[in-house]
């Protein structure tokens, strides 16, 4: 029973880390934080990119091979176990999991293990069932209404012939936000990270009233070559090393999508190609078909030595007549290139970014998109609208001051009035399909465009199965005011701007937003956990619009799922 106990701690040991970053295809914010840990402490190898996030299952069960000579504490080995189980159909047998005897598990088919519901390890074919829970209720200070989710699912993964990985999850939610949240949905007529939508009444407890909708998930992933990887699936994606990117971000709904993956010497480079939705289920009546657009999307990342690592990206979204163009398959091509070729109105990003190791302990990274540049306009600093570009500078430093698992985070983010957006054109005159958007939100930073933002992150694990977090938030960012368009809106044609010249961060309505969050966890059994959750949000108008403020106290349980804050 002890051993038992000790192996459903081990995934406690990490519960420090609430995925800010969100939900993906198969990602695990708790591995993420393991890898990120190691690269930043140790360095792992040429082979391993920290801007690309949900490394593949083979790299992980490769990875608990290569770090046994760093092994110097305890958590450490609790660590490399929970890699190592986590990573099961690759795995044959687990060095570092703690021994436990396998019984008969309930009816002699469910919990034969400690780790999954249902599991099948045979030779050439692997399969695990895990259950998906995600409730929590609170109390919102302002509000008469209570905050809560209701969230049940199931979640498939397994492996055949040793090659072909395959993920399956869906997700059955109901759920009331806090009041920045419901804002937003109703302006936006779309739930952040989240498809079509209805409201929810509950039958049973009068008062608890929110939305009821769906979520799945899905891949198929398998090796081309021994460099090659493709995927194909529907999720989201996410490519940087904070807690933004302004270059793809995890915030929208999902999308269909093509992956390539091609890791080779100090090389990752990653292609994606994407069917995208130009509008919410909201906005388009009876079973019409959602009017489409298209992504295509190239990352280039490389280690120019031990601690430093720079990448390039490129991307273009594009609407056509329910096709994709095809010209823009060539995985190798600049994408601005074949849209001068085809003299077209497509809308494409250029971006850099960068991650350095320091010391062992600490991590500096950033990223730098333009979307629209005039190098004439830059120096003349006369506010010149088409000067679109967004910018990231952060830092991460684990056990910092000595003490060991105590971890900090500090990254500062801003974005240009009208960066992502984009002009109508005559395939789409009532609405710009180029905004670098999916489902009317945004594919970069939650906040579209017109901000700065500093974020500020602490987590301690205080013992094997408990941790402490604490998230800081400052936003300062201008609005729009009804008719009116200054450059916050990624949705709106940047065609109807108030002006050419004079623009700056925060026009329109400068608004403030201050968020302080503490969150404990404590783990209860493998991949469960009990959350109590305290938040402060307000938002100052300094102008014509009135504040809007959430103290916000809940508790929850999680099993097998992730933790995504909706800071915006």
């Amino acid at each position: 029973m002890k051993r038992l106990i000790g192996l459903f701690q081990i995934l406690a040991a990490l519960c420090s880390c609430t995925a800010l970053s969100g939900q993906s295809s198969d990602y695990n914010a708790l591995i993420e934080d393991i890898v990120e840990r190691y690269h930043i402490k140790y360095g792992i190898s040429d082979r391993f990119h920290s801007s690309i996030r949900s490394h593949g299952l083979k790299f992980r069960a490769t990875l608990q091979n290569s770090l046994d000579t760093t092994l110097v504490t305890k958590a450490d080995t609790l660590d490399l176990a929970y890699l190592t189980m986590e990573s099961w159909p690759y795995i044959d047998s687990c060095r570092h999991c703690p021994t436990h005897n396998v019984k008969s598990g309930i009816f002699n088919v469910f919990y034969k293990t400690p780790y999954d519901l249902f599991r099948v390890d045979h030779q050439d074919f692997k399969l695990s069932i895990d259950p998906v829970i995600h409730w929590s209720l609170g109390s919102d200070a302002e509000s008469d209404s209570f905050i809560f989710q209701n969230t049940r699912g199931l979640k498939v993964r397994g492996l055949l012939d040793s090659k072909i990985y395959f993920y399956t999850a869906i997700f059955e939610n109901q759920r009331r936000f806090l009041a920045h949240i419901e804002d937003r949905i109703i302006k936006d007529g779309a739930i952040p990270g989240q498809g079509f939508y209805r409201t929810y009444e509950s039958s049973i407890i009068d008062g608890i009233k929110g939305w009821d909708y769906l979520n799945a998930q899905a891949f198929i992933h398998f090796p081309i070559s021994k460099s090659v990887g493709m995927e194909l699936g529907h999720g989201s994606h996410f490519i940087g090393d904070g807690v933004r990117s302004f270059m793809l971000s995890d915030y929208a709904h999902n999308f269909f999508y093509v992956k390539f993956n091609t890791v080779f010497w100090k090389i990752h480079y990653q292609n994606i190609f994407a069917e995208l939705s130009a509008e919410s289920s909201q906005d388009i009546p009876g079973d019409q078909l959602i009017p489409k657009k298209y992504m295509a999307m190239h990352y280039l990342s490389i280690n120019l030595s031990k601690k430093l690592r720079i990448g390039i990206f490129e991307s273009i979204v594009f609407g056509r007549e329910n096709h994709f163009e095809l010209q823009y398959l060539n995985p190798v091509i600049l994408y601005r290139s074949v849209e001068q070729f085809l003299n077209s109105p497509d809308n494409v990003l250029f971006g850099l970014d960068f991650s350095l190791r320091i010391k062992n302990q600490l991590m500096l990274y950033g990223q730098w998109v333009i979307d629209e540049m005039k190098v004439g306009e830059v120096f003349r600093r006369r506010g010149w609208w088409g000067n679109k570009s967004a910018f990231q500078l952060g830092t991460k430093w684990k056990d910092a001051f000595g003490i060991s698992r105590f971890d900090i985070l500090l990254e500062y983010n801003a974005a240009r009035p009208y960066t992502y957006a984009h002009r109508t054109s005559m395939e789409s005159p009532d609405l710009p399909v180029g905004s670098y958007s999916h489902f009317r939100q945004p594919l970069a930073h939650p906040l579209g465009a017109n901000f700065h933002e500093v974020i500020f992150l602490m987590n301690y694990r205080v013992a094997h199965n408990t941790s402490l977090g604490l998230r800081s938030v400052f936003a300062d960012y201008g609005d729009d005011p009804p008719g009116q368009n200054w450059g916050s809106d990624i949705l709106k044609d940047y065609l109807t701007r108030e002006g050419d010249f004079n623009n700056s961060i925060g026009q329109g309505i400068n608004r403030n937003v201050y968020l302080f969050a503490l969150n404990a966890s404590h783990a209860v059994f493998y991949n469960f956990f009990i959350d109590l959750t305290y938040l402060f949000r307000t938002r100052v108008a300094h102008q014509s619009l009135s504040d809007l403020t959430s103290h916000y106290i809940g508790i929850g349980l999680r099993a097998n799922v992730f933790e995504k804050s909706l800071d915006h």
